[in-house]
C-alpha cells in the first residue's frame, strides 16, 4: 500500500482493510470526526489529493461516490484540505 501511495495511485478500500490487519489497536484510534480511523483518514486524504491530479471539476456528490463517503464528508474533507494549504482547490 504505501507503494501506492508514493507512486500518487488511488487506494482501494481492500487494499486498505488487508493494510489494516497489521496494525495494532492504538494505531486505529478513531480521528476527531469520530467517523475513521487514522489510516482511514489518511487514505481518504491521500485519494483526495489523487483524484485532485485527474479532474479538473468534481462535485461533492460525485467525489463522494467516487471515495464511498456522504457528499458532507467529502466537503469536509476537502474544506480542512484546503485550509491546510494541502491542496488548491475552489468550492462553491
Amino acid at each position: 500500500m504505501l507503494n501506492e501511495m508514493f507512486n500518487e495511485k488511488v487506494i482501494s478500500k481492500d487494499m486498505e482493510n488487508k493494510f489494516s490487519k497489521g496494525l495494532k489497536e492504538h494505531q486505529l484510534a478513531l480521528t476527531a470526526d469520530g467517523e475513521n480511523n487514522v489510516l482511514q483518514k489518511t487514505v481518504l486524504e491521500h485519494n483526495i489529493q489523487v483524484v485532485s491530479h485527474i479532474y479538473k471539476n468534481i462535485s461533492f456528490k460525485g467525489l463522494g461516490r467516487f471515495l464511498n463517503i456522504s457528499p458532507k464528508m467529502a466537503e469536509l474533507l476537502i474544506s480542512t484540505m484546503v485550509t491546510e494549504g494541502r491542496i488548491e482547490a475552489v468550492l462553491d
